[in-house]
């Protein structure tokens, strides 16, 4: 796989030829820990089917095991030191990069989970900490390395805590790390102080209003998170909190519908549009969980609106109006199953348009 780099105008990734490049992605945090291998075949060949393009995952994570064994249970550290990786244990997280890359997946990689840099989880739970300035750079330098000729990786750092978490200033741990990793992937000296040169649950419709917004907001991408494919739910840990198995969420409506998003995206290279807020009426603030968001191509030729609920609304197109056309040209698309309609007022010659009972 080619890398991707980052936009001359830094707003999204393009590919090597610099044609944009469709981010959409998963969260399967923790699958180096709890998915076997059969079933990493399983998830990977789903989430291809369905147009998905990035993997979120966590190198380490102990939220749903402090001890971060694998489905083989070796453990990924050994004594519980960051300074003794587990070459078992990683063994099999290169094997899983390994078959993201045969299927054309990006990996969004952080090479640790925030609550072992801070010690808690969201229970109230207290663990040593495993993460600390001393130890962040050396960890970052090793993991770094290691994966430092894969093409397909992406590195963050993060995972659900703030850089001040408690009270408690976390953030040269997270910059050691960060230092780490630009030795071990770029063997560069990088300082984060200095400057570079040159370099319950969301139902479908919450889901998919979400990816519109941000979408038609001038984000690069998305990236679609289900808790039970992120934590791996086996069936007997099935709860209230946790109603289906990680297998079974793979094929939820929310996830299915992002093919639908990578075909508009593809088509219509929707990381390149800019938001146009002005041509949308106001909202109320007690309907703001409904307002309309609308993009505009580079040439402002193409205009796309996202109604997350339908129902008609006023459109003010004069800044759009190119008077050497006599008319604007009116598609409706249904982002629930892909596909575009039009009726018999698919044109309009009018430079305010009321559009009635439309996705988009």
């Amino acid at each position: 796989m080619e890398k991707l780099k980052i936009s001359e105008n830094n707003r999204y990734f393009v590919h090597a030829d610099n044609t944009p490049f469709t981010w959409l992605a998963d969260t399967v945090w923790t699958m180096p820990q709890r998915i076997k291998w059969d079933d990493v075949e399983y998830y990977m060949k789903t989430r291809k089917d369905q147009g998905f393009t990035v993997l979120q995952i966590v190198a380490l994570d102990p939220e749903q095991d402090v001890e971060m064994r694998n489905p083989a249970g070796e453990k990924a550290l050994l004594n519980n030191d960051l300074n003794t990786p587990n070459e078992k244990y990683f063994e099999y997280l290169d094997w899983i990069l390994d078959r993201a890359q045969a299927y054309g997946f990006y990996v969004l990689l952080l090479p640790v989970w925030g609550q072992l840099v801070v010690g808690c989880n969201w229970m109230g739970q207290t663990f040593d900490k495993t993460v600390t300035e001393e130890n962040a750079y050396r960890y970052g330098q090793w993991i770094g390395h290691r994966y430092k000729d894969r093409n397909n990786i992406l590195w963050c750092l993060g995972g659900d805590r703030q850089p001040i978490h408690l009270g408690v200033d976390y953030k040269n741990v997270w910059r050691r790390m960060a230092e780490g990793l630009a030795k071990g992937v770029l063997d560069k000296d990088l300082k984060y102080d200095q400057k570079v040169e040159n370099t319950p649950f969301h139902g479908a419709w919450m889901v998919r209003k979400r990816a519109y917004w941000a979408l038609f907001s001038g984000a690069f991408g998305h990236t679609y998170g289900h808790g039970c494919v992120w934590c791996s739910i086996s069936e007997k840990e099935r709860s209230d909190f946790n109603p289906c198995t990680w297998y079974e969420a793979l094929h939820y409506e929310g996830a299915e519908q992002i093919r639908y998003i990578r075909a508009l995206s593809d088509d219509l290279q929707i990381m390149t549009y800019q938001p146009v807020w002005e041509i949308c009426p106001e909202m109320p603030e007690d309907k703001m969980d409904l307002h309309i968001q609308a993009c505009a191509s580079p040439d402002r030729k193409t205009l796309c609106v996202y109604f997350p609920g339908g129902g008609t609304a006023t459109l003010k197109l004069d800044a759009f109006w190119d008077t050497s056309h006599k008319k604007v040209f009116l598609w409706w698309y249904n982002p629930r199953d892909g596909k575009f309609y039009k009726d018999e007022q698919t044109t309009t010659d009018q430079p305010e348009a009321t559009v009635k009972d439309c996705m988009f």
